[in-house]
């Protein structure tokens, strides 16, 4: 279990480049040997993490290392450019015989972007999956990868939130900043977000919307968008927008010592924010508070994940991807309320 990323970190790493294998697997083996020592373990519901600092324009950048695919070497010569896009967008690359966008972060958060030698170029793609998609981040290097707790991660200062960079969170770590990237925000203005139109075919089985509580945990404003638009739509109005576990659960304490009538009956939540992760939030509202149903809401869903929803109790769980039937999804989880 310690040497969890040590094996993903050489399952991701595949370039035809031999030093960023060296460099990677000496890079895993350092910091596994690390957690060992400490005796860290990744467990379900435990608000840790692990971050791969990227490194774009001379700035630290963090993304979560289960949506990292694979870590290939930058090859001009096999993008595919594509003009009338978004300045960071590099082009299409074929990953695994499939279309793949490239992103150049560089680009996207205004550093400049260097003259490179193409012979002496040595930047790497991250391929990351999420939404059931592919896309690969042009960055300039990579560093190591960090186990944290999400309570490390502290909310983004005002001047960030108010450019609406998509930052979620800042991790103080050696005396730097690592910037923690809101990837499907990113994603969204440069190549487009997916169109998703709220089901509400299913909802003439007399759903009561108008008394229904619902609160949303999600550190991207994009998605918190997403479903508040969905839930609008369907007609639902006592709905609260979280920005992370935390408020989340402060929200619930809050309205726990309230009229019956203001607690609520629905959590839905995705599992990666700041402070407080929404597996660790699932495990503590069901833990004291069981009447409230809770749909985690992930970027992606594997076995792994669908194994460590149902060990924190959620009673459901759907990938973001599958947004289209949210409505249904809650019609259920609202016939489990009133049974």
């Amino acid at each position: 279990m310690q040497m969890a990323s040590l094996r993903h970190w050489e399952r991701i790493v595949a370039t035809q480049n031999s030093e960023l294998p060296r460099l990677s697997r000496h890079i895993a083996e350092k910091e596994a040997q690390k957690m060992n020592d400490k005796g860290i373990l990744l467990e379900t519901g435990t608000n840790e993490v692990e971050i791969l600092e990227l490194l774009v324009g001379g700035q630290s950048y963090g993304v979560n290392v289960l949506k990292v695919k694979q870590i290939i070497s930058y090859e001009p010569k096999s993008l595919t450019q594509i003009y009338g896009l978004h300045a960071a967008v590099k082009g299409i690359f074929l990953f695994r015989n499939k279309p793949v966008p490239m992103i150049n972060l560089s680009t996207y958060f205004g550093h400049v972007d260097g003259n490179f030698d193409e012979k002496l170029d040595d930047r790497v793609v991250v391929i990351c999956e999420f939404n059931q998609s592919s896309y690969g981040f042009l960055v300039d290097g990579l560093t190591k990868i960090y186990r944290i707790s999400w309570d490390q991660i502290q909310s983004p200062p005002y001047l960030v939130q108010n450019i609406e960079a998509m930052v979620t969170g800042v991790v103080p770590i050696e005396n730097r900043e690592i910037m923690i990237m809101d990837l499907e925000s990113i994603v969204g203005e440069v190549v487009g977000e997916k169109k998703f139109e709220a089901d509400v075919s299913n909802l003439d089985s007399g759903l009561p919307c108008e008394s229904m509580r619902l609160i949303i945990a999600d550190d991207s404003a994009l998605v918190r968008q997403q479903i508040s638009q969905r839930l609008e739509k369907a007609g639902f109005t006592g709905v609260c927008v979280c920005a992370n576990g935390q408020e989340a659960y402060d929200q619930i304490v809050l309205s726990s010592t309230r009229t019956p009538n203001e607690t609520f009956d629905v959590l839905i939540t995705d599992i990666e924010m700041p402070v407080l992760d929404g597996l660790t939030l699932c495990k503590k509202v069901k833990s004291e508070y069981p009447n409230i149903k809770v749909l985690i809401l992930p970027s992606l869903i594997t076995d792994q994940m669908i194994i460590k929803c149902e060990a924190v109790g959620a009673d459901a769980h759907l990938s973001k991807a599958e947004l289209k039937t949210l409505i249904p999804q809650i019609e259920t989880l609202f016939s489990l309320v009133a049974a």
